[in-house]
């Protein structure tokens, strides 16, 4: 089941989902799917990808942010104390 929203005030639409995720939708092509553990990714028009993992689990720590860019296929990984890691895609 889906719940759809349409928010006049800003710029996006909004749909909840039964999971209890929740999805923006924004009218510059960017999407922003959230889950009820807080977990996030952003979809970007120009196909970066941004993922926010806010779970504890065994490979990153909490509140790791993974961001990907397209256009130079490099990964980027920020850990909580601010250190950052690139990975480059080969």
């Amino acid at each position: 089941m889906v719940n759809t929203n349409r928010n006049n005030k800003s710029d996006y639409t909004a749909k909840l989902y039964s999971d209890r995720s929740k999805e923006l939708i924004y009218d510059n092509g960017t999407r922003k799917v959230t889950q009820e553990n807080g977990y996030s990714i952003v979809y970007f028009k120009n196909g970066d990808i941004k993922q926010v993992f806010f779970v504890i689990s065994q490979t990153l720590p909490n509140k790791t942010v993974l961001y990907y860019f397209k256009e130079k296929e490099v990964d980027q990984i920020t850990l909580p104390n601010g250190m950052n890691v690139h990975l480059l895609l080969i």
